[in-house]
């Protein structure tokens, strides 16, 4: 459902959509690699192409602190200007011009290596959530939309699942194999 663009533990250096090589740990590395992997690039030496992914399904993963992995950490300040000018709140940072000018409102988010760095008093005290909070808003338990819950057993399957605990609400149900294609649609 989503892709946690790991921007730390890349050392020597990334090239970004226009071949020019970013290096991590600063904002341009930040708006550059979450560019690339929404719009997509060609790889070295002609391996593939990899297509993208909508902006929705992108989180951006840093490190909360200095500590909290090999390298990538970005001081709260450059984390919040990067995301914003992803996002299109904010003015460009770190020398990377959005190739969509208007930027990814919907970009879904940030995650960090470890919450428990983030937490201790050496990262901090929750700098990292208090920064993510000046770019998405408050965060927190209140916040956690409940999803409704079930089972599919077996998964995967060839030919006969069972599904438990549907509720009310849910009316349709959808099979997707894994090419994507959806192979039954249902009214429950």
């Amino acid at each position: 459902d989503l892709v946690m663009v790991q921007l730390y533990n890349s050392p020597g250096g990334v090239y970004d959509l226009n071949k020019v090589i970013r290096t991590e740990g600063t904002a341009g590395f930040i708006v550059a690699m979450t560019e690339a992997v929404i719009m997509g690039f060609n790889t070295a030496n002609e391996i593939g192409t990899y297509s993208g992914i909508p902006a929705n399904k992108v989180v951006v993963a840093l490190p909360a602190c200095g500590t909290s992995a090999g390298s990538g950490y970005v001081s709260s300040a450059d984390m919040i200007a990067a995301v914003k000018y992803l996002m299109g709140n904010g003015p460009k940072v770190g020398g990377y011009t959005l190739k969509n000018e208007f930027g990814y409102e919907d970009l879904k988010g940030m995650m960090t290596w470890s919450i428990n760095g983030d937490a201790s008093s050496s990262c901090g005290a929750y700098s990292f959530a208090d920064a993510t909070e000046q770019i998405i808003g408050t965060i927190g338990v209140e916040n956690v939309v409940k999803e409704v819950s079930f089972l599919v057993h077996p998964n995967p399957a060839n030919s006969t699942v069972r599904i438990t605990g549907l509720r009310n609400g849910m009316n349709v149900i959808k099979v997707i194999d894994n090419s994507g294609k959806v192979v039954l649609e249902k009214a429950v």
